[in-house]
């Protein structure tokens, strides 16, 4: 949810600035140490915008970077680091290996059940017709 509102928020900012842009056309100055440039503001506007965002980008990679090193070097110091994720990744494996022991279980008893609910079916439909047997009989007895 977190990154949905980021996205969101960076749309906004986005349109913001593009609108912005494209309201300021006119042509404007840009001093270089070497020169001046006549630049149109809307592309002086966006090129910073993208400046700004390839710069923040890069502070960020950079603050990733040191923290995955700082919790690498963590993990070094706990004791039998190592072990206690080995036997996390067992304790995971037994898991799953339960839930689908546990699932096939389920349609196992399923399949059983509709057997045993077609077999009393089969039963029941033998019973009819033997009923149905014994009172012909019994009504061919009864004529001869």
């Amino acid at each position: 949810m977190k990154e949905q509102w980021r996205l969101i928020l960076g749309l906004i900012i986005v349109i913001i600035i593009a609108v912005f842009a494209i309201v300021n056309v006119e042509e404007v100055p840009v001093s270089f140490v070497v020169g001046v440039a006549s630049w149109p503001l809307i592309l002086v506007i966006l090129g910073s915008a993208f400046l700004g965002v390839i710069i923040s980008s890069c502070f960020a990679g950079i603050r990733i970077f040191k923290l995955k090193k700082e919790i690498q070097e963590l993990e070094r110091l706990i004791p039998n680091y190592d072990k206690i994720k080995a036997r996390r990744k067992e304790e995971e494996a037994v898991e799953k290996a339960k839930r689908e022991q546990a699932r096939i279980e389920k349609e196992r008893a399923k399949k059983e059940k509709a057997r045993m609910e077609k077999l009393e079916k089969e039963r029941i439909e033998k019973e009819k017709l033997d009923n149905v047997k014994k009172n012909q009989d019994n009504s061919s007895n009864e004529i001869k």
